[in-house]
């Protein structure tokens, strides 16, 4: 098949029409054809306003909606070449900002948004990003249009917090570092920037920014360890304001364990997973909570707290490799070595499961399938 970027702009049109009529599968199968996501884009930007006026005033927010999933259909296909795709959830958050105040079946659009976003790993779509076009930059803060669009969002909020926990990360969590100076200056300041600071917030915004200006040359390890030091205890305090919310509150204090790890307190990581039902009926969130609280019970040299707990988060999600190699090395050392071996032994038997923790800051990518159709269904309303 010739490369969709080639056609015509026909050719995006009559898959637009494919898509509104109910062959999502189809037309999200022809999508992965693309090969020049930005030539795809202003085929779509051509197509898109007239496809939806078309249809008289009453239809055109129902027909928004729809072009606004297909495009992020259209950036889902397009994760191998993300930094062009990304473009479609932009055009797409604009194009529905254009009609005007949201109807309710928006939000799963922007959920859905959410998700993809977060399985790219890209952080800087969410929050905070400029990229340069031709009439200058152009700024990507994709979660506070989402936020003012639905204020009331739990998830939004959660999603908010996350950003700033993933720009304090590396490539594995378990052994995170900052991953530049310049991100981390937003989420050291931000607490200063709303309201009459009282004297302690005076104190500490000078003291953050006479560690901003030093150079990061100048006494590395100790500045370096002071800067995390203070992103993470302003982490703490976001997942502790989200904690109390029901839809949210077992993640984020997960995430406030995780912090509170990173930060080598164990107690109040241990004290934070209290938080978490032992059951949610959640197996990604009951095998973190347990995963989480193993590694905190090792750290402390409860070893009996801790095996436990890695068990319960195998019997949340079996054979998931982080559970499992944590709990075959406790194992090994207490010499039920047949049962390690076993337990290694059994991880590549058969096909690896996914592991919750490898998947940790892809956050609501989770749900993506879930998303989608809750997005596909909105169509109907």
């Amino acid at each position: 098949m010739e490369p969709l970027a080639a056609q015509p702009d026909r050719r995006m049109s009559e898959l637009l029409e494919r898509y509104a009529g109910g062959d999502y599968a189809g037309a999200a199968e022809a999508l992965t054809g693309i090969t020049d996501y930005r030539s795809a884009l202003n085929q779509l930007d051509k197509i898109a306003v007239p496809w939806i006026r078309s249809a008289g005033p009453q239809e055109m927010p129902r027909r928004r909606l729809i072009v606004a999933g297909f495009a992020i259909e259209t950036a889902r296909a397009g994760l191998p070449q993300w930094q062009e795709a990304r473009n479609f959830i932009e055009w797409a958050c604009v194009l529905l900002r254009a009609g005007g105040l949201p109807r309710p079946v928006e939000r799963a659009w922007h959920l859905a948004a959410l998700a993809l976003a977060q399985g790219a790993h890209d952080p800087d779509l969410l929050a905070h990003d400029f990229t340069q076009t031709r009439r200058g930059p152009r700024e990507m803060d994709h979660l506070r249009h989402s936020a003012f669009r639905f204020p009331d969002d739990d998830r939004l909020r959660l999603a908010r917090a996350t950003v700033d926990e993933v720009r304090t990360l590396g490539s594995d969590p378990k052994h995170p570092r900052v991953s530049s100076f310049e991100q981390g200056q937003q989420a050291l300041l931000r607490p200063f920037m709303a309201g009459e600071p009282t004297p302690v917030e005076v104190f500490d915004r000078a003291t953050a920014k006479q560690m901003l200006s030093v150079s990061s040359r100048t006494h590395q390890p100790v500045l370096y360890a002071a800067r995390r030091s203070m992103w993470l205890w302003d982490l703490t305090e976001q997942w502790k304001d989200l904690v109390p919310r029901p839809s949210v509150g077992s993640e984020a204090a997960i995430h406030l364990a995780n912090t509170y790890l990173r930060l080598g307190r164990q107690d109040l990581a241990l004290e934070a997973l209290d938080h978490t039902p032992q059951s949610s009926g959640d197996a990604t969130l009951t095998y973190l909570a347990q995963y989480l609280r193993g590694r905190a019970a090792e750290a402390t040299g409860n070893v009996q707290m801790a095996e436990d707990a890695y068990r319960a988060a195998l019997a949340a999600v079996p054979r998931a490799q982080s559970a499992a190699i944590a709990l075959a090395s406790l194992l090994f050392l207490s010499d039920s070595r047949d049962e390690a071996i076993e337990l290694v032994g059994n991880l590549f038997s058969t096909a690896l499961v996914v592991d919750p923790w490898k998947d940790y800051q892809a956050g609501d990518f989770r749900f993506w399938p879930q998303r989608l159709a809750e997005l596909r269904e909105a169509y109907r309303e």
